[in-house]
């Protein structure tokens, strides 16, 4: 048995190129019966692993050096530097390394090496993952709000009795986080039962980030197990209803949800245009207004007129017969035709699942906010008309009234309508052919 002995070093090779655990390459310019191979690792704890290597010399075992390189970093390993840490065990053609005193949760690099009369020989880099010991229990994150969170984390101070710092290692790149170049946010305030909350503040919405507790000490520093949490959409309430900022020119925010909606992916109400009650069969017969005429529905106070230019005007829904503002009041609307193009112009729109429920993505070109809008087809006399959900090209559409009537149809208005299988496709969302007893549900918007 040989002794362990665990020092940083570089080793120098005397040239050629590793051989690729198993390859059979001989790098150090002998013979290519000289050999070693990096294997596998077993027994991993938080602060041990056994290593198992194997090797090929004609030399007397007694007379070689046999043993392992490791580190943290992939490129130390890579170079052939690294801590050195000699076999303690050797058998003909295997040996193993017990490896102690190793940083729980934390990836490590190893390479097996092998010096014989004079000359060293490297096998390829394979890495392993301490385990999480719990001497610092990473704690959920809470208050979780676009751009902040709070992690309550603890640490077991029978062992660990003195620390330099503690607080929070976070990062939004995964591969940063992992590499150990991610952010610390600290905290000295330790609490009943070595509780140490730490705010991370400033982050972006809508963005995953990857986090773990660390409590740094005079020798060491320990981790929690890794986690993640998202951030929240930046969103802004009005009369108790969320909207969101999408970076529009003219200032519209839209809600995040449809009338009669309690969440984003929810359908919501069906309304017919220029009614306030929801119902369950549209038909022509059942229409408030049908047959009515553009100036009947503006002498009965449903329809107002918006000059726009000479000779020019759009024909608007007033307060008392907008859905929206009736059902969710304050400053709250239906949407303009206008107001529909500019969502068109400055969003990319993406077919798109929220929990289950198929829709399509809205993402501003602005500020890569969103708004979801669930599939939700149309009502009218033969039921729900929402494309085809079954068959080899199922497809689905999305539908919300506007404010406004169709310049050239009494009968119709402008809704908007997006779905991913007729001749429209999705890029086209401001539809004029909708007949006003259709039901359909409404998106409100404020500004």
């Amino acid at each position: 048995m040989m002794t362990v002995v665990m020092v940083s070093i570089s080793l120098a090779s005397c040239g050629g190129d590793d051989n690729g655990g198993g390859s059979g390459v001989n790098n150090g310019g002998g013979s290519t019966t000289e050999q070693v191979f990096t294997g596998t690792t077993s027994n991993v704890t938080a602060s041990s692993a056994t290593v198992s290597c194997n090797y090929s010399s004609t030399a007397n075992a007694s007379t070689l050096q046999l043993g392992i390189l490791y580190s943290t970093e992939r490129s130390t390993v890579d170079n052939r530097q690294g801590t050195l840490a000699q076999a303690n065990t050797v058998a003909e053609s295997t040996y193993t390394v017990e490896l102690s005193s190793l940083l729980s949760n934390t990836i490590y690099y190893y390479r097996a090496y092998m010096v014989s009369d004079g000359k060293t020989y490297y096998g390829s880099v394979n890495s392993f993952t301490t385990s999480q010991d719990e001497l610092v229990t990473t704690g959920e994150a809470t208050g979780i709000t676009f751009k902040s969170a709070v992690i309550s984390s603890r640490f077991k101070s029978n062992i660990i009795q003195s620390f330099t710092a503690l607080g929070i290692e976070y990062s939004a790149s995964k591969d940063v986080f992992e590499s150990g170049r991610g952010s610390w946010e600290t905290t000295s305030s330790v609490t009943n039962g070595n509780v140490f909350t730490v705010t991370l503040d400033g982050l972006s919405e809508q963005t995953t980030y990857y986090y773990r507790a660390f409590v740094k000490t005079s020798q060491t520093t320990y981790y929690g197990v890794a986690k993640s949490f998202t951030t929240a959409r930046h969103t802004f309430n009005s009369n108790g209803h969320d909207y969101v900022d999408l970076g529009l020119p003219s200032g519209t925010m839209w809600a995040t949800m449809n009338v009669g909606a309690s969440k984003p992916e929810d359908i919501g109400d069906y309304y017919a245009w220029g009614e306030t009650t929801t119902k369950t069969s549209f038909t022509t017969n059942n229409y408030q207004w049908q047959g009515l005429s553009t100036e009947e529905l503006i002498s009965r106070g449903v329809v107002s007129v918006e000059e726009i230019s000479v000779g020019y005007s759009n024909y608007l829904l007033t307060a008392s017969y907008d859905a929206a503002t009736v059902k969710w009041g304050g400053n709250w609307r239906m949407p303009t035709q206008s107001e529909i193009t500019e969502l068109e112009q400055y969003t990319t729109i993406t077919t798109s699942t929220q929990n289950g429920v198929d829709g399509f993505l809205l993402t501003s070109t602005k500020n890569k906010n969103s708004i979801f809008l669930p599939s939700s087809g149309f009502w009218n006399e033969n039921g729900v008309q929402n494309g085809r959900t079954s068959g080899s090209d199922p497809w689905y559409r999305v539908t919300c009234w506007s404010s406004q009537l169709n310049d050239y149809h009494d009968d119709w208005s402008i809704a908007i309508w997006i779905d991913n299988g007729s001749s429209l496709g999705m890029k086209y969302i401001g539809y004029t052919g909708a007949n006003r007893y259709y039901g359909s549900p409404i998106r409100p918007i404020i500004q």
